[in-house]
């Protein structure tokens, strides 16, 4: 079994680590509201990328090719 002082520092840290997950998560509504949509944080990225229109082809290729047939 672990001596007293081996468990004091494991709860310190434990203590530490819930601490800093509450405040990740428990941000008030307001403040979500107020961030950005995540996906506006992606729009551009690629835009000066050299390859980008090929890497557009690309995935529209894949897309069409994971649609379903549908029978009617």
């Amino acid at each position: 079994m672990s001596s007293q002082a081996e468990l004091e520092q494991r709860l310190s840290s434990l203590e530490r680590d819930v601490a800093l997950l509450k405040s990740e998560v428990g941000r008030s509504p307001e403040s979500t509201k107020q961030k950005r949509n995540w996906l506006e944080g992606f729009i551009g990225l690629f835009k000066d990328y050299e390859d980008f229109e090929e890497m557009v082809k690309l995935g529209q290729e894949y897309r069409r090719s994971q649609r379903y047939e549908t029978h009617g």
